[in-house]
């Protein structure tokens, strides 16, 4: 995830003040997210399935995903980890319970992050379309000709990670140029 880019640019983009000082006092924000989802303490050992769950909630919440899709991709991975042998076999699935307490954690943790979402998701229905703070535009038709609820909702998280995937996707390619031609 580019050492948590799109997590950087929420931050910068909504503002959030803790989310930064969280980025600059370089804690791991998946292990955090980790700790509230296990309820384990500062003191705790985190297995790597349990930092692995706080990444897909941290970026579950970030784009969208209410608490039974972010179960259902924890459990995704966890299950492709076991396949791979990378898991023990009775390593525990995570419940919508334990992902709805990352999802609860991370907007109490960065209330700022939920504004800055709700208000992408008001100018996306103004405006049907979503436009970068590098000026991309994607136009989102289903905003605007869109009749099922679930059509709209999907345009949506699509809108809102364009916001927040775009400007760090074009990040990426000016520093790659950057590094080509220098």
């Amino acid at each position: 995830d580019y050492s948590q880019l799109e997590l950087r640019m929420a931050a910068y983009l909504a503002d959030d003040k803790q989310l930064i000082n969280d980025f600059r006092n370089k804690v791991d924000i998946h292990t955090k997210r980790a700790r509230q989802c296990f309820n384990l303490k500062d003191t705790d050992k985190i297995e790597k399935f349990q930092r692995d769950t706080g990444k897909s909630s941290n970026f579950g919440n970030l784009f969208g995903a209410g608490a039974d899709k972010l179960a259902e991709i924890i459990n995704k991975g966890i299950m492709d980890a076991m396949l791979h042998g990378d898991l023990p076999d009775n390593t525990p699935l995570v419940s919508s319970e334990v992902a709805d307490r990352g999802r609860r954690g991370f907007f109490n943790d960065y209330p700022k992050i939920r504004t800055y979402i709700e208000r992408m998701r008001m100018k996306l229905m103004k405006d049907k379309q979503a436009v970068t703070v590098f000026g991309h535009i994607r136009h989102l038709p289903m905003l605007q000709y869109g009749n099922e609820k679930h059509d709209i909702e999907a345009a949506l998280r699509e809108g809102v990670n364009q916001f927040i995937q775009g400007p760090a996707s074009d990040i990426c390619q000016m520093a790659f140029k950057r590094i080509y031609y220098d």
